[in-house]
């Protein structure tokens, strides 16, 4: 009965949102936004049961006042989550008053989800009313940066070792917004690295993840089979930290990267994305992309000893287990295991970068993982790093242990295409795209595109 519910509310929220772009006018994007000093509501085009409220919450911060921003600065965030939304719908919407960098940084964006996404149109308009220019002079020695205490972000900080640092961690995205004791502990982790680098700690709290409770997105584009992940995590991520970063007067946001140009498919976060990204006088940049993990552990090693640092504790753990751990790693997941094996692989040890290391343990834990985990195109790609560092390592590098020369042997010789979660013709068609894939990467490298780029390669 109740997956009967759940059916009849996701097509009935696909069929009043269809109904609605199918209107003559261009419908208004969002009804009102209620701000306080540190919060604020977007109410949305639809009421329950389709969609809620937008909610973005700036937390731990006195000085912050949003009711001192206007709507065209506390509009970014919404505008960034739903405009996918707008594009796939292929009709017009419309807002009051909108950004104007937002505005020009959205035309080229739009231009790379129909190179990402071909099998859309990616046609629908937003249409402000009012452009308004937000002009922001910050201090090129202040950078933000995206900072959840995974690899990514850890070495991108690293990277900026010299600049003192904003670092902005969301509630919402791999934390529930309801887990509050894992937020908790994530928050005190944060705030002891950035007490022990230096740096400067922001917390944002928001629904971001949660408003289009109709799965509109999966009726519109069906072929993105994880839309998030694929293709919405960069506007997402990025857009929350709008308000904040106006208010604090930072001008440039990092986002640390995920793959490279070995791995150059379309993703959720990509340099042709990421570095097309603009809104009020700021810049995001797609950062480390030369990197993949097993690089930025080498990386981060590397400035721990020149900068005679500590090693910092890396957070990768998505057990559901986690609020048992008290939001630590549970050093037995696919995450954990391929981390481990990715610092392992290069002679350091784990234990310092918060995970629960034993020779033994590691051996018989990631072969009994890879004779039966589905493992996605990005997963295999990683495990395929480890393995080219085996690979390339000198000889004496495990010198140490038999155990562990033999066991790197095997895994150097596993074919992991063979773990991939779906049909292996779905890896071999996304593989045969890998040309024109590099080409967008390279593209994206460069930084910000002009329309004119992109539209030659969508011709």
């Amino acid at each position: 009965m109740k997956q009967h519910i759940k059916l009849l509310t996701l097509f009935l929220s696909f069929v009043i949102f269809q109904t609605t772009c199918q209107s003559e006018q261009p419908f208004e994007l969002y009804k009102r936004i209620n701000v306080e000093q540190y919060r604020y509501v977007v109410v949305p085009m639809y009421e329950e049961p389709y969609w809620q409220n937008f909610v973005v919450e700036y937390q731990e911060d006195e000085n912050l006042d949003l009711r001192l921003l206007d709507n065209s600065q506390l509009s970014i965030p919404y505008i960034m989550c739903t405009i996918p939304y707008v594009w796939a719908s292929g009709k017009t919407y419309t807002v009051p008053v909108m950004d104007e960098d937002l505005y020009y940084s959205l035309e080229k964006i739009q231009q790379v989800y129909r190179l990402f996404f071909p099998f859309n149109s990616w046609s629908g308009k937003l249409i402000p009313k009012e452009l308004k220019k937000n002009k922001l002079y910050g201090n090129a020695q202040k950078t933000a940066l995206l900072f959840s205490g995974g690899l990514d972000a850890l070495s991108a900080s690293f990277g900026h070792i010299d600049n003192e640092q904003f670092l902005i961690t969301i509630c919402g995205n791999d934390i529930h917004i309801h887990d509050f004791a894992i937020w908790n502990t994530v928050k005190e982790q944060c705030k002891q690295f950035a007490q022990t680098y230096k740096h400067t700690n922001a917390f944002i709290r928001s629904t971001f993840r949660m408003f289009d409770k109709g799965n509109i997105f999966d009726n519109f584009c069906p072929q993105i089979t994880r839309p998030w992940h694929e293709a919405l995590t960069a506007l997402g991520l990025t857009g929350l930290t709008a308000p904040l970063l106006i208010a604090k007067g930072y001008s440039t946001l990092h986002l640390g990267a995920t793959r490279t140009i070995e791995c150059p498919y379309p993703f959720g976060t990509h340099p042709l994305l990421d570095n097309n990204i603009s809104f009020a006088g700021i810049q995001v940049f797609h950062d480390q992309a030369d990197f993949n993990r097993v690089d930025k552990i080498r990386f981060i090693d590397q400035q721990v000893k020149k900068y005679n640092l500590s090693y910092p504790e890396l957070r990768v753990c998505f057990t559901k287990r986690l609020q048992e751990i008290g939001g630590k790693n549970c050093s037995k997941c696919e995450k954990c295991l391929r981390t481990i094996n990715e610092i392992v692989v290069l002679g350091i040890d784990p234990e310092p970068f918060g995970f629960i290391f034993n020779e033994a343990s590691l051996i018989s834990k990631t072969k009994a993982l890879l004779k039966g985990k589905r493992l996605s195109e990005g997963e295999i790609w990683h495990w395929q790093c480890v393995q080219q560092e085996i690979k390339n390592a000198p000889a004496d590098r495990w010198a140490h242990s038999s155990a562990l020369q033999d066991y790197f042997s095997w895994l150097a010789s596993l074919d992991v295409t063979k773990l991939y979660m779906h049909e292996i013709k779905k890896l071999e068609s996304i593989q045969e795209k890998k040309p024109f894939s590099t080409k967008l990467w390279e593209l994206g490298q460069r930084g910000a595109s002009t329309i004119q780029d992109l539209l030659k390669l969508t011709s």
